[in-house]
């Protein structure tokens, strides 16, 4: 462009920025976008276009994109390590989805002479991506990196001030708040971190749960990640949640149709022919896919009971085609359902109203009795006054137990608790599934969840056949059995054993393309 061309677009941007003002903050552990409490709930996008290999500058397809992620509970979207193009902003600023950009990098950074190259690649990254879409009201979250190399601390804290001073210099002061990278725990506890707006990890390295965890397991079955992060003065999103991955649906394979080759699906169907699976295929998708939605509805529940983080990168709303074979989505590569997820259910643990319990299992004895705390996770546009937090507990369509919890005021802007429950199993005489469900209905504010609760009635004394039958969870024995010439029930004690949970797609299987 010439100086007067690139003068023009700077004045076309300045005054676009004028005509859509957003102020963002985070303070007091919370974000606020317009004085609004705001919580980021996001997909991970690594920039994957199955058809043509480069970003799509239409707007239709982001429109389409954004619109189905909005569809299910969602509110923006985390690019993995790149900027979008234009035609994303603006499509952003339209749906109104909160976006959080990175900066082209996955590098190593370090305060030496060898670090400068790189620190004058991400200083020139950086101040493209700000005069370029910084007018964008979509553009509310800035990071430097995904999970940097070496001795980044000092000099990724140096960008977070450098870049917001120059944001200011824009004119663009106030409209995004800064971290200084995607992924990694910092040298000190979460409560000592300082020098950016906001952190954004999957585990803070400290306190009792591994690593300082703030996804997987421990937050589950009512429980959440707030000793992980104890302390924490700004607020906290967990990066990449979930990674649950499902069954392959081979029926992807002739979606296909551009550059790239779903070898990798392909090698899949013919392992699953060889091994004579491939007519239960529809069955693995549908059985690996309902799991798959029972663990992403106890990470996104987790989060929502922990009152220090204020939002979630699922990874992934659809499968990522950028780390072998990542089938982590709902969705498919092309964001279409694969069929066993039903946006509507999804809502009901991921909007902006979320009934939560702390439920400590879900596996009951006919002889038991809990009592399981309600809260309400709130982030929508008012306040809640003289709630009422429908509850039942049912076998099918017969009522077992209800009840209601009333509450006189739910704030927006976090947590609220609602009341307790109290459940005795001793009606039930036979094993079965039950599902407790809460409603709240106030106004614009109509939320419902519900869990399955399994309840088992005493199983009767079973007898050993005889003695030529030995049940154990002593190999020794086992062994001497079998030696002996008996049948043997061997079962070992999962903590005997050397093991460990792979993601499928970081396993030597996920990597084939």
């Amino acid at each position: 462009f010439t100086s007067a061309e690139e003068a023009a677009r700077k004045e076309v941007k300045r005054q676009y920025a004028e005509s859509h003002p957003k102020k963002v903050e985070a303070k007091d552990g919370r974000f606020y976008i317009d004085g609004n409490p705001f919580y980021f709930r996001a997909t991970h996008f690594g920039g994957e276009y199955p058809l043509t290999g480069h970003p799509s500058t239409d707007k239709n397809w982001w429109r389409k994109m954004m619109r189905t992620i909005k569809e299910w509970g969602l509110n923006g979207i985390r690019f993995h390590s790149y900027c979008p193009p234009e035609a994303a902003f603006a499509v952003a600023d339209e749906e109104d989805i909160a976006l959080l950009v990175e900066c082209g990098m996955w590098n190593h950074f370090e305060d030496t002479p060898n670090g400068q190259e790189m620190w004058e690649v991400l200083k020139y990254e950086t101040r493209k991506i700000l005069e370029n879409f910084g007018h964008h009201p979509s553009f509310v979250f800035f990071s430097p990196s995904n999970e940097p190399g070496g001795a980044w601390h000092q000099p990724l804290r140096r960008w977070v001030s450098e870049s917001k001073e120059y944001d200011e210099q824009l004119g663009y002061g106030g409209r995004r708040i800064y971290t200084a990278q995607s992924g990694w725990p910092f040298e000190v506890p979460a409560a000592e971190v300082e020098g950016m707006d906001f952190i954004y990890f999957h585990r803070s390295g400290f306190g009792p749960l591994v690593g300082g965890n703030i996804r997987n397991h421990q937050g589950w079955n009512g429980k959440d990640f707030s000793v992980s992060i104890e302390g924490v003065k700004m607020p906290v999103v967990c990066h990449e949640l979930g990674q649950t991955c499902a069954y392959p649906n081979y029926d992807i394979i002739d979606k296909f149709t551009g550059y790239l080759q779903p070898g990798n699906y392909k090698v899949f169907k013919e392992c699953a022919r060889a091994n004579g699976v491939l007519p239960y295929a529809d069955e693995f998708v549908k059985c690996s896919g309902e799991n798959q939605l029972r663990i992403y509805k106890e990470e996104l529940e987790a989060n929502f009971r922990t009152p220090e983080i204020q939002g979630f990168e699922m990874l992934d709303l659809h499968d990522y085609l950028g780390q072998g074979t990542a089938l982590v989505g709902i969705l498919d590569a092309f964001w279409e359902n694969k069929g066993y997820g039903d946006p509507v259910l999804f809502r009901n643990n991921c909007s902006d109203t979320v009934l939560l319990t702390r439920c400590s299992s879900y596996v009951w004895k006919n002889t038991d009795s809990t009592v399981i705390p309600v809260e309400v996770c709130h982030y929508g546009k008012e306040d809640i006054k003289d709630a009422v937090i429908q509850w039942k507990l049912t076998d099918k369509d017969a009522v077992l137990m209800a009840g209601e919890l009333a509450v006189d005021f739910i704030p927006r802007g976090g947590n609220t608790a609602a009341g307790n429950i109290s459940l005795n199993f001793a009606q039930n005489k036979e094993s079965k599934e039950l599902t407790l469900m809460l409603t709240l209905e106030k106004g614009n504010v109509k939320s419902t969840n519900s869990w399955k609760l399994y309840v088992f009635a005493k199983a009767e004394e079973v007898a050993l056949p005889n003695e030529n039958f030995v049940y154990t969870r002593d190999w020794e024995e086992a062994k001497s059995g079998l030696e002996a010439g008996k049948k043997v029930v061997f079962i070992p004690y999962l903590s005997e054993f050397f093991y460990g949970f792979l993601m499928v797609f970081m396993s030597p299987m996920g990597k084939i393309e």
